[in-house]
């Protein structure tokens, strides 16, 4: 069991290393086209709020795009059309809008504050770090459990698993460990003891 990480890695390595030289150019083809639309779309948002902020969007009283009335102080389409109006309904608009000279965003989101961009930045580092925390922890335990397996190095967190398909020596130990708190554990319970089936799997070779 201790070589078979190894073995697994070894293959990995050797299936990459003789992947065919058309595999990857599709891929990175497709990551690029990805990246591209991210970068118009985000270069876009760009655009209508400088114009939106330079108020372009500035119309006329009695407007109508779509049979909808364009009110003049309008600083996002729902202010058009309503929230309730469905997502083509807002996006046609939204269209119609572009070409009429009069952009404006589908929602309106207000511009955030440097002390809100500031607080926004520390949550996302304090969530990386929380995030690279659990990664670390997950990690260390995946390599406790198999160095405990192996070698036996950490006796007091080492626990055995249960390969009988029932829970009687679950509960015999907790009778002796615990007698006063036994009948409180339901998964000692009369009605759990009875509703285990037997094992479909066998157990490992060696495990009594």
């Amino acid at each position: 069991m201790k070589f078979t990480a190894i073995i697994l890695a070894l293959v990995a390595s050797t299936a990459v290393a003789w992947q065919p030289m058309g595999v990857g150019a599709p891929r990175r083809a497709a990551r690029t086209a990805v990246s591209m639309k991210q970068r118009t779309r985000l270069e876009a948002e760009r655009e209508l709020r400088a114009a939106v902020k330079a108020g372009k969007s500035k119309g006329k009283a009695g407007e109508k795009v779509g049979g909808f009335v364009i009110p003049v102080d309008a600083v996002c389409v729902d202010d058009v059309v309503g929230t309730q109006a469905s997502a083509a309904t807002k996006l046609r608009c939204a269209a119609a809008l572009r070409e009429m000279g009069r952009p404006l965003p589908l929602v309106y989101r207000p511009e955030l504050s440097d002390e809100e961009k500031a607080q926004k930045q520390k949550i996302r580092e304090y969530s990386t770090y929380g995030s690279l925390a659990a990664g670390l922890f997950l990690v260390a335990n995946i390599a406790e459990t198999a160095l405990n397996a192996q070698f036996n190095l950490w006796p007091d967190l080492k626990q055995e698993w249960n390969y009988s398909g029932n829970n009687d020596a679950i509960c015999a130990k907790l009778k002796i460990d615990k007698p006063s708190e036994y009948d409180s554990y339901a998964l000692c319970s009369e009605t759990n003891l009875k509703a285990i089936k037997p094992r479909s799997i066998p157990k490992p070779k060696g495990v009594e």
